[in-house]
């Protein structure tokens, strides 16, 4: 950082787990964040306890932020939840506020290309799809425990 501050460095970030690429700063402290994500969810309920959210919210939205984030050798996988969080984000992607509604659902999370080592998944998901919202996965089913066993 010293360097940066004298003028004699850039504000980029490398490191061998992720290929041989110089990244943007932002980027190369994502995937850090996305390989240690387990750590940084750990750590992180200490920085937010400084606001006042309802403990039960935080921890079904640690919960669900930690999983919706693509990581490789990830595939098909469950989240069980007591909000319904998904269709509370995606209704504010499109500027449709609703207000957070306690329900007890289960996303199923289906991905049909798994990336099988760090380096395919730098390049893919951070290099070529920062823009095109390749982060998140997004083929997810919502099921409430209410409709579960449900006949369609």
């Amino acid at each position: 950082m010293t360097h940066i501050l004298e003028g004699k460095g850039t504000w980029t970030y490398v490191d061998e787990k992720f290929g041989n690429t110089t990244w943007p700063f932002e980027e190369g402290i994502f995937l850090t964040l996305v390989y240690e994500k387990d750590r940084f969810y750990e750590e992180i309920p200490n920085f937010i306890k400084i606001y006042d959210i309802d403990e039960a919210v935080l921890k079904d939205l640690l919960t669900y932020q930690k999983n919706m984030i693509k990581a490789p050798n990830k595939k098909d996988f469950d989240i069980d939840l007591n909000y319904d969080l998904h269709d509370y984000f995606s209704n504010i992607l499109v500027n449709k506020y609703e207000k957070l509604r306690e329900e007890k659902n289960t996303l199923h999370i289906h991905e049909d290309f798994v990336y099988n080592n760090w380096i395919d998944y730098a390049v893919e998901v951070v290099l070529y799809g920062r823009r095109g919202g390749r982060y998140f996965y997004s083929n997810v089913d919502k099921e409430f425990e209410s409709m579960k066993g449900a006949a369609l």
